[in-house]
This record gives structure tokens, C-alpha cells and sequence, in this order.
């Protein structure tokens, strides 16, 4: 079971600062005998979050207390059967979350006065995930996908069928009628016609229909430059990219009653339709870096105050490495520590939250694939 990160989920947690913030990470199986390891590896961690706390000041039963809501779910067996491939969780002063994701951590703890956000960064990531939208009279469905799975997301107020939306039509709002004749003293008999015949009636239907999807899957996507890959009969699918307004639909689709395909189905056929659409913007933002024509820079201490103050277009920013230090962004400091240090916050990590907040683009790749050869690279929008 995978927990979709979106934008929001992002951002709240960017937003909470406290003395200790505790974020523990650490690779989960989703099925098989290995499964029976995940709590005693958490439990690991937990012990060494108490220590970092203690080192911190903080006297072993207030950090017992703080760690309580984690420490509880060593004992939650239907919590580790249902896990996927990666655990981030974050523990508060008001608040505990967690998250299964599709691609496996290293295992680490962090306490530091934020969390620790680079697995979720990397879920939400752009090139990394898209959406399908399984389309036909009886049944819309729209799914969130990455390179591994697919899974389905709530439509919120958005039609789930044609008939929904008919069904709160006044069809009689669509009769007009006029006086024709006159029949006796003071009576019209009036004369009543409608907007053209079935067919047009139907392709009218479909049209609003379309419209409203459109419009309210818009406002479900965390980030409007995903791709979409559509799924559907032909028919349908060239009505709907007539009407839709949406920027990234894929140009080949899933073909075929889509309400006969599962979600695996339809990852297996959308994957390959989409894969060259993520690599389209990385591979553009690389040659722009590597050609040395826009403002651009590979040093941490030049990247993370353009990033806190928005200047940041787009930052790759390896998933497999970290820079421990500090940034005081008041006094535009930056101190980077050979080693980690207690309350040290990966800067990296730091860099791509304010590149996010800002509505730069985030690029989370292996250290191999950071543009330029250094430890990380960012497009200056000025």
C-alpha cells in the first residue's frame, strides 16, 4: 500500500518548526518473510532517536513521551502488513505521520528544528509521477502513477459518470415554448420544440460533461505540468482532447473500455506512452545547464539563498547524498560540517523544499545524474 505525497502535504510539514523535529527513515517490504524484520529495524531507530534527543538535552522520559505515538506502533501488526517499500515518519510536539512509499530509504534519523523531507521531495518530485484518466459514459477514474505503480485517487466533487451529471439536468429548462395560436377567447395554445434531435442532444450532454471533468480534475494534480495519458475509446478520448484545455496530454492513449482494466493494466500500458514525456523537461533543463547560456551554479552556498528567496528555477538535487550544516537565512550564512553534527539539517533538502515553495521545478536524482559532475546543480530564474 503506497501513500500518495501530495503538494499540500508537502508544504505543512515544511511549515512546522520546533525544537525537535524527529524524522525516521527506513526500507519496508511489502510482502514476504523479510517483513517480519521492519518493526525491529524501526525499533532500532526509535532507540537511537532517544539517544540523539537525549544528546540534545532533552531527559529520557520527556523523550520517551515525545517519541510515544512512533514507539506505539510496534505493536501494530495490520500497520507492518500493509507497508510498502520505504517508511518516512515524522514525529511532532502536536503531531506523528507516516508515510509508505514506492522506492526504498536508507535507514537514518534526523532531529533538527524541521523536518527532514527529502523522501517525500523525491515522491513528488517533477519526472516522476503523472496520471491517468480512465474515461467513459459510465465511469470516470483518475490514477496517480510513478515508474512502479498506479493507484487510484478520490474525484473530491467531480462527476463519476455521465449520469451523475444528468441527473441534476432540468430537462424541461431545455423546452422553450411560445405562444402560436390562438384558440377561443383569451387562450394560447402554446407550441413547444427542443434543441435538436437525440444525437445532438446526446453530443451536448457529453460535451458539458467533458467540461466539467476537465475543470475538476484540474484542481486534483499537484503539479500542472504532469502528464497525462488518456484512456477510453477513440471516440470519446477525440471529444474530450477537443474540449480539454489541460497542456500535457499525452499523444497516445490507452484504447479500449477502460472499466475493464485494473490499475496494474493500466500502468503496464501507460508506462511507456509517458516515459518519454518525464524525460522530455530533465533532459531539456541538462543541456540548458551544461550549455552554460542562463544564469546557473553548482556551489550550496550560492544555491540555498537564491533558493529561500525564490530565485531558483529549476534544482537537481541527489537523492543518495546529504550536506550537513546550517543556513541562517537572515544573515545570508551558510555553514557546511564535514560531519554531521546534532540539530544539523541536510542542506540539500533545505534547498529543494524553498525551490518547491517557490514553484521551481525539483529535479531528485542519483548523485551520477546531477548535471555538471558536482553535488548539485540549479537554473537561476534571474
Amino acid at each position: 500500500m503506497i501513500d500518495f505525497v501530495t503538494s499540500d502535504d508537502l508544504r505543512e510539514l515544511a511549515d512546522i518548526t520546533a525544537d525537535h523535529c524527529v524524522s525516521m527513515l527506513l526500507p519496508t517490504h511489502p510482502v514476504g518473510p523479510e517483513q517480519a524484520q521492519d518493526p525491529i529495524r524501526f525499533r532500532n531507530l526509535l532507540t537511537q532517536a532517544t539517544a540523539d534527543l537525549v544528546s540534545l538535552g532533552l531527559r529520557s522520559p520527556e523523550a520517551a513521551a515525545l517519541l510515544a505515538p512512533a514507539t506505539a506502533l510496534l505493536d501494530d501488526q495490520e500497520f507492518w502488513a500493509h507497508q510498502a517499500r520505504g517508511l518516512a515518519l515524522y514525529v511532532g510536539p502536536d503531531s506523528t505521520v507516516a508515510y509508505r512509499l514506492s522506492e526504498p530509504m536508507e535507514e537514518l534519523v534526523v532531529i533538527a528544528d524541521r523536518f527532514h523531507l527529502k523522501p517525500l521531495i523525491a515522491a513528488l518530485a517533477t519526472g516522476k509521477t503523472f496520471h491517468v484518466l480512465a474515461l467513459s459514459q459510465n465511469r470516470v477514474r483518475l490514477l496517480r502513477g510513478d515508474p512502479l505503480h498506479l493507484s487510484e485517487i478520490g474525484l473530491g466533487d467531480v462527476p463519476h459518470s455521465l449520469a451523475d451529471v444528468l441527473r441534476y439536468d432540468d430537462r424541461e429548462r431545455q423546452i422553450q415554448s411560445h405562444g402560436a395560436d390562438r384558440v377561443g377567447r383569451g387562450r394560447v395554445a402554446a407550441t413547444f420544440h427542443g434543441h435538436g434531435g437525440t444525437k445532438d442532444s446526446t453530443k451536448s450532454d457529453l460535451a458539458r460533461f467533458f467540461r466539467i471533468v476537465d475543470a475538476g480534475i484540474r484542481h486534483l494534480f499537484d503539479d500542472p505540468a504532469t502528464p497525462l495519458v488518456l484512456a477510453g475509446v477513440n471516440s470519446l478520448l477525440a471529444a474530450y482532447r477537443g474540449i480539454s484545455t489541460y497542456p500535457r496530454i499525452a499523444g497516445a492513449a490507452i484504447e479500449g473500455n477502460p472499466d475493464k482494466l485494473g490499475a496494474d493494466e493500466l500502468h503496464r500500458r501507460a508506462w511507456p506512452l509517458v516515459e518519454p514525456l518525464l524525460a522530455e523537461g530533465r533532459s531539456a533543463a541538462t543541456e540548458t545547464f551544461l550549455a552554460n547560456t542562463t544564469p546557473a551554479s553548482s556551489s550550496l552556498e550560492e544555491i540555498l539563498p537564491a533558493a529561500f528567496s525564490g530565485r531558483v528555477d529549476t534544482l537537481f538535487v541527489p537523492v543518495d547524498a546529504h550536506s550537513w550544516g546550517s543556513h541562517d537565512a537572515n544573515r545570508q550564512r551558510v555553514d557546511v560540517h564535514d560531519t554531521r553534527q546534532p540539530g544539523d539539517h541536510d542542506l540539500l533538502d533545505r534547498a529543494a523544499i524553498d525551490t518547491l515553495t517557490h514553484g521551481g521545478v525539483v529535479y531528485v536524482v542519483s548523485r551520477a545524474e546531477v548535471p555538471g559532475g558536482e553535488e548539485l546543480a540549479a537554473l537561476f530564474r534571474y
